[in-house]
């Protein structure tokens, strides 16, 4: 069960399909904008693993 909704990094919830149905957006770093809102609004967050930050880290070091 644990596997179905862990972050993909971690070797489950493949294809994020466990976030899916749950309707979960999954690591997003801030949700500073959505907490400032004057009323709640349902966003359509892109789902983000841990795997998408760590290529975007090795990303900007190749390119120093």
């Amino acid at each position: 069960m644990e596997g179905a909704y862990s972050d993909p990094l971690y070797g489950g919830n493949k294809d994020l399909e466990g976030w899916k149905m749950k309707e979960y957006p999954g690591a997003q770093m801030s949700y500073g904008q959505q907490i400032d809102s004057e009323e709640f609004v349902q966003t359509d967050l892109d789902m983000v693993s841990l795997i998408d930050y760590q290529s975007q880290s090795t990303e900007e070091l190749s390119e120093m």
